[in-house]
């Protein structure tokens, strides 16, 4: 905060991505007003580049010169600064698959508030992070979600660390490696059962298999949260689950 003359807890929020109608910055200057009107003194940063830069210099900073800021394009080992500054991350995409920068928001812990497009509820969950539909009345609902996390810190507080967990658990490099391995082993044995198979219909089974395989370790990881947070011991079941889970091939190491 230093280094960007930003005021020792000043809410920030950090807009990161390319500046693209796709990532939807059009919404931004009705957040920022409403949350003004809220009375938050926040200052979002807008780091990265594209078509829509001068349509947000003219938009939104020159007309909130106080509370945005144009940082602009951002070398990757500068991102973990401004993530380290940042509280919220807002991504108000069109469309996605899974934005790259909600795994490094969630791995600083920041806490992301974005659209539910794409794929991106396979990755931010309601314990880390906040999804809203893509719908008419975005920037209010959008403003309602940052106003919630912004007047209640503790709240912020635990979605940053349990983000920071999930990833340990169930993103890390090593994992994603092993879960990528343990596909294409799958896809040899079964070419090879069903060498005359269409690709297509091959690619729609391992496709299935694979959200089935993430939803169970989405509930796994949702019951075993809820319960140790409500600190009550694991049921017998459950218990025994969970110890399959994490022995069997696949289960446990999605990426």
């Amino acid at each position: 905060r230093t280094r960007w003359l930003i005021e020792a807890g000043r809410p920030v929020l950090l807009f990161a991505a390319r500046f693209h109608e796709q990532k939807n910055p059009q919404v931004l200057p009705a957040l920022v007003k409403g949350l003004i009107a809220r009375g938050h003194n926040i200052l979002l940063l807008l780091a990265g580049d594209g078509p829509e830069r001068g349509w947000l210099e003219r938009n939104l900073v020159a007309q909130f010169p106080w509370h945005c800021r144009m940082i602009g394009p951002v070398a990757p080992h500068e991102m973990p600064i401004l993530m380290a500054i940042a509280d919220l991350l807002i991504l108000p995409s069109r469309s996605e698959g899974i934005a790259l920068v909600l795994y490094e928001a969630l791995a600083m812990g920041v806490v992301p508030v974005a659209t539910e497009v794409g794929g991106q509820r396979e990755l931010v969950n309601m314990d880390c992070g906040i999804l809203v539909p893509p719908a008419r009345g975005l920037a209010e609902v959008l403003v309602a979600k940052v106003d919630l996390l912004l007047n209640d810190p503790q709240l912020r507080r635990d979605m940053s660390r349990r983000g920071r967990v999930r990833m340990e658990r169930m993103h890390s490099l090593e994992g994603m490696g092993d879960r990528m391995h343990d596909i294409l082993v799958d896809a040899i044995e079964a070419s090879k059962q069903r060498p005359k198979a269409r690709g297509a219909e091959i690619a729609d089974e391992f496709a299935i298999a694979l959200i089935e395989r993430t939803l169970a370790e989405e509930a796994r990881e949702e019951v075993w949260t809820e319960r140790r947070n409500e600190g009550r011991p694991m049921p017998g079941i459950v218990s025994a689950l969970a110890r399959w889970a994490r022995k069997a091939p696949g289960i446990g190491r999605v990426a």
